[in-house]
């Protein structure tokens, strides 16, 4: 939920659609229901890159990073 809620928010702010449908991150976040219950950890030291990924759509002058 973090990933969408960080999306509608830079949807909100003038990001583009397409621009978030082509992240990286998106693929990792599909892979991860391919991971261990030993591998859970990975899933929160995946949302810092979801933040820099999706922050970085955000157009210049837009006030602040999403969440």
């Amino acid at each position: 939920m973090v990933f969408h809620d960080l999306c509608m928010d830079a949807l909100k702010r003038g990001a583009m659609l397409n621009d978030i449908l082509r992240l990286e991150v998106r693929e990792k976040i599909a892979r991860m229901r391919y991971l261990s219950e030993g591998d859970l950890e990975s899933i929160d030291a995946l949302e810092p890159e979801m933040k820099q990924q999706v922050n970085k759509l955000l157009p210049e002058g837009s006030i602040g990073d999403v969440a």
